[in-house]
């Protein structure tokens, strides 16, 4: 790939993750909100091995060996960034584009964009996550990134409710109807003002929704293309940090 190819892919990846947020709150918070080690620490526990890193090069495993030391720093720099807001040079990312193995292999649409986040980010992301699943309410019918719950349940439910319907509607003509949409670029074309509207309608707590706002508005990632790096780039629009919110 030439020099003029891969501005090429820069200039259409930008455009396609790229839109206008008309809003976006201050970062702040009330100290009572602040998180605690304990909750940090757990979080730590939890993070998969063998997973590649951020722009800062930090793995998972050498948070984990960092013991009570660790611990108290990333908890320390996480309330720093409730209080001031995110550096950021914390919300820095980069994306390596992966060929789907279809089409043309020239052609952007044909490769997967896999966009890996600093490590204090995606503590954070678990860390706003936890406390949004444990105080928010999810409808039932949600079965999509929830823990215990699948396309395989999802589809069980329907299959159940086909077969309600045609026991209780014996001899009466009542038919049944599915609706299936495949939204091309789904989550890459979310609208993140309409999103953060969203949030805060369901009484996400203020200091969570600041701070998920702040990782949204000052979030860049650099373009891997060949394993060059490219442009940074301003990311204000695709796939959402916090697939809780898909379930609103």
């Amino acid at each position: 790939m030439n020099a003029f190819e891969i501005q090429s892919w820069t200039k259409e990846f930008e455009d396609q993750f790229k839109s206008t947020i008309s809003f976006i709150p201050q970062a702040g918070c009330l100290e009572d909100e602040l998180w605690n080690s304990k909750k940090i620490e757990n979080i730590i526990k939890s993070l998969p091995n063998r997973k590649a890193p951020g722009p800062d090069n930090i793995t998972n495993e050498i948070i984990k060996k960092g013991g009570d030391i660790m611990v108290e720093a990333i908890t320390h720099f996480l309330n720093t960034c409730r209080i001031y807001g995110i550096p950021d040079v914390a919300n820095e990312a980069k994306t390596i584009l992966i060929y789907k193995g279809k089409g043309n292999h020239k052609e952007l649409k044909n490769h997967r964009p896999i966009t890996l986040m600093n490590s204090f980010i995606k503590i954070l992301d678990k860390a706003e996550l936890r406390k949004i699943e444990n105080n928010v309410k999810i409808s039932d019918r949600q079965h999509g990134f929830r823990k215990g719950k699948s396309c395989i349940t999802q589809s069980f439910l329907l299959k159940n409710t086909l077969e309600y319907r045609k026991y209780y509607n014996k001899g009466k003509k009542s038919d049944s109807y599915i609706l299936f949409i495949d939204f091309s670029k789904a989550y890459d074309s979310v609208d993140r003002t309409k999103l953060i509207e969203k949030i805060k309608s369901k009484r996400v707590t203020d200091d969570s929704w600041k701070s998920i706002s702040q990782m949204i508005k000052g979030e860049k990632t650099t373009l891997i293309i060949n394993g060059n790096e490219t442009f940074k780039i301003d990311i204000t629009q695709h796939q959402f940090i916090l697939k809780v919110f898909d379930s609103f």
